[in-house]
């Protein structure tokens, strides 16, 4: 089951108060959908900044990463690669020009994103 989740632009503000620091991430003209807080006991402001950043940028790179999955899978195998049309019909053949492997990454990052991995 794929994880439904607020579609960005997101923007980071900061807020300090008493008790710590937040950064709360909100969709752009439309409310907040999470917030990373910081204080003394749980970790340093400067990482809670960049879960913050992460979090905020996430629908960019989900989206970066389906034109990439796209794109890579258009792209054919290097000329040398052993499933390239040189070596073709030879089932014991595996990629070892890198497209197989980042295919499989950046489907596996999706999957973790969508909530959709075993």
């Amino acid at each position: 089951m794929e994880h439904k989740h607020t579609p960005g632009p997101f923007e980071v503000f900061r807020e300090k108060s008493n008790q710590g620091v937040s950064y709360y991430i909100r969709k752009v003209g439309n409310g907040m959908v999470g917030e990373v807080f910081w204080n003394c006991l749980t970790r340093n402001e400067e990482t809670a900044a960049a879960y913050a950043a992460l979090f905020a940028a996430s629908p960019d790179m989900l989206n970066a990463l389906r034109h990439a999955e796209s794109w890579a899978s258009d792209v054919p195998h290097g000329d040398n690669c052993f499933v390239s049309s040189h070596y073709e019909g030879d089932p014991g053949n595996q990629c070892n020009c890198g497209k197989d492997g980042l295919l499989g990454a950046i489907s596996e990052a999706i999957a973790k994103a969508t909530g959709s991995q075993p």
